[in-house]
Formats: C-alpha cells, structure tokens, sequence
C-alpha cells in the first residue's frame, strides 16, 4: 500500500505533500510484520503440542473414549 500511495504521489508530483502519509503506512507495515514475526514462536510452539496430542490420540484409540457414548 506504501509502494502504490509513493508511485501515485509520484506520478501526480505531490510527493512532498504525501511524505507523512508514506511515513506512517510504512511504520504500520513494519508493526505489523514486527507484532506477526514476535508472535509466531509461541503459536508454533502450542501447534506443536497439540499436534503431538493428536498424534498420540491416533496411535492409541482404544483409551479413547467414545463421543457419542456408544462402545465400538
């Protein structure tokens, strides 16, 4: 969004006029990625816990219990 407001501004030779603007989508960009990347670790690390319960759910379906309370 930054690049397409920059190249419009350009192109209309307001590009002075539209610093701030270009200023604060790029700040907002970069937060955004910052606040994705800061958070990716933790999630990746509760997916993998709930895939390894998953997992063992799978390998082990006789202590499973049965959803609808009818045995199998």
């Amino acid at each position: 969004m930054t690049a397409t407001v920059a190249i419009v501004s350009a192109l209309g030779g307001h590009v002075g006029d539209a610093m701030s603007g270009i200023a604060l989508l790029s700040a907002a960009g970069v937060a955004m990625i910052a606040n994705g990347a800061l958070r990716l670790p933790r999630w990746a690390r509760l997916r993998g816990r709930q895939m390894d319960a998953l997992a063992a759910e799978v390998a082990n379906p006789a202590s499973s219990h049965p959803r609808d309370g009818n045995p199998a």
